[in-house]
């Protein structure tokens, strides 16, 4: 009995202290069948991206062939062999908001399946914030999803809750209501540079106009966050009227100029911290942030235990560049030019990596 899918699926606890294996997940998906998991924002059902499970999900559902599901994705590399074409306000709202509760409606590549398209040739995509859920995507590849309810009822943040008809259909269910905020995730499209909500959820409409903000953190602001704002400020030039960069120190005096070797090395690749002046780090100038970017790995530990509910958005400059640990952006303080033209072109390598990663092509 516990074998049939049909009537009693095997269900995994993503709530256990020791993570389950994945394997079982993974043949599921790989078998064609349809899973039901937890997200960031609802439980969700979902498979393959395919006709038979689009099929299935419909029936399961109770919903009409012409309402289209959106499809979870683990990588922006994934958007891109899914997306014919990204518009700049869209690599915004995806920088901004992603992994997170935002759902992106965007042209679809010509020889993606007609069902999951929109009839005016649209997909819509996701990255859900749920850790656990966006390694297996990065495993397994994009899923097509929906909420688990059926059409016409409530979308449920509890495992508890979900109604026993879809539950009974599923192959396999994953248990974990730790990160569900139990409302649907937003829907936004971009028009004419235009963000225009399709569906209302998580995140208002006044949110997802604003521009994207990065944020360098060094210890003084003198020296290595100036140089890191002023070089990603360049390089985003194509989209300065869509995202600004600005910097702060943890142990920053107030109003301090940038080091006159820092303003040296920076004037030799035609970068002007003249009117830089420093600024000592506030809780508002965290919570305005769509990104932190610290120098040191000390410095993001502070910052993640002064600022905890920001931690999906603290990274030293180097982790969040290369997608792994390594050594800190040392302080040249006191060193000779030399010294910090080395600083400088390591943050510059670093900064145009970070960029790709967040916004991909842009130029």
């Amino acid at each position: 009995m516990a074998d049939d899918p049909l009537r009693t699926p095997r269900t995994l606890d993503w709530e256990a202290d020791e993570a389950p294996s994945a394997q079982p997940i993974v043949e599921a998906v790989r078998k064609k069948k349809v899973i039901l998991f937890p997200t960031d924002t609802v439980y969700g059902i979902g498979g393959l991206p395919k006709d038979p499970i689009v099929e299935e999900m419909m029936d399961m559902k109770g919903r009409s062939p012409d309402k289209k599901f959106p499809i979870l994705v683990g990588t922006r590399q994934q958007v891109e062999k899914l997306a014919a074409e990204i518009p700049r306000r869209a690599r915004i709202l995806m920088a901004r908001f992603w992994p997170g509760a935002l759902t992106v409606v965007l042209p679809a590549q010509k020889d993606l399946a007609r069902t999951l398209c929109g009839a005016d040739g649209t997909v819509a995509l996701r990255i859900p914030a749920h850790a656990r859920l966006r390694d297996l995507l990065i495993k397994i590849g994009p899923l097509v999803s929906t909420s688990a309810n059926r059409s016409g009822k409530g979308a449920v943040g509890r495992f508890d809750e979900i109604d026993p008809k879809i539950l009974d259909r599923v192959a396999l269910a994953i248990r974990d209501d730790r990160h569900s905020c139990k409302i649907a995730s937003t829907v936004a499209t971009v028009e004419d540079e235009e963000v225009k909500v399709i569906r209302q959820g998580v995140i208002p409409l006044d949110v997802l106009s604003g521009p994207l903000r990065i944020l360098f953190v060094c210890a003084g602001n003198t020296c290595r966050s100036p140089m890191a704002e002023a070089i990603a400020r360049r390089e985003i030039a194509p989209l300065s009227d869509l995202a600004e960069t600005f910097s702060r120190g943890l142990m920053a005096g107030e109003g301090r100029a940038a080091s006159s070797v820092a303003r040296q090395a920076c004037e030799e690749i035609g970068i002007d911290l003249s009117f830089h002046s420093s600024s000592a780090l506030t809780a508002e100038d965290v919570a305005k942030a769509d990104l932190i970017l610290s120098m040191e790995h000390s410095q993001r530990m502070l910052l993640l235990a002064l600022f905890p509910a920001r931690r999906n958005r603290i990274f030293t400059l180097r982790e969040y560049a290369t997608r792994k640990p390594g050594p800190d952006v040392r302080d040249p303080i006191g060193g000779d030019l030399d010294t910090y033209r080395r600083c400088r072109e390591e943050i510059r390598i670093l900064v145009r990596k970070a960029l790709r990663r967040l916004l991909g092509s842009f130029g």
